[in-house]
């Protein structure tokens, strides 16, 4: 999965990096990088849709949840990164 992360154009993959490893919202990602709050989240979503498609290459078929990752683990959460719901803290997914 690194791997993958790593060949994500640079803009996307800093974006994913500070919402995934460094656990920003999606507004603290925009006022970091100095973008609107819909760049980041039209980057993050062009990131997962990339890796997404990444892994079914890999795996020789379609996946639609991460293996061996319990219920409501970061994975889940990138997983459904797009699905339009905010939490309290403004990032997608976690508006449960």
């Amino acid at each position: 999965m690194k791997n993958a992360i790593n060949q994500l154009p640079p803009k996307l993959k800093e974006t994913l990096v500070l919402f995934v490893d460094a656990g920003k919202s999606y507004q603290e990602i925009a006022t970091e990088l100095n973008i609107s709050y819909d760049n980041v989240r039209q980057r993050i979503c062009k990131a997962r849709a990339i890796l997404h498609q990444q892994l079914q290459e890999y795996e020789g078929e379609e996946i639609t949840a991460p293996v061996g990752r319990r219920k409501g683990s970061r994975g889940d959460e990138i997983r459904r990164l797009g699905d339009g719901e905010t939490g309290e803290n403004g990032r997608l997914g976690d508006g449960k």
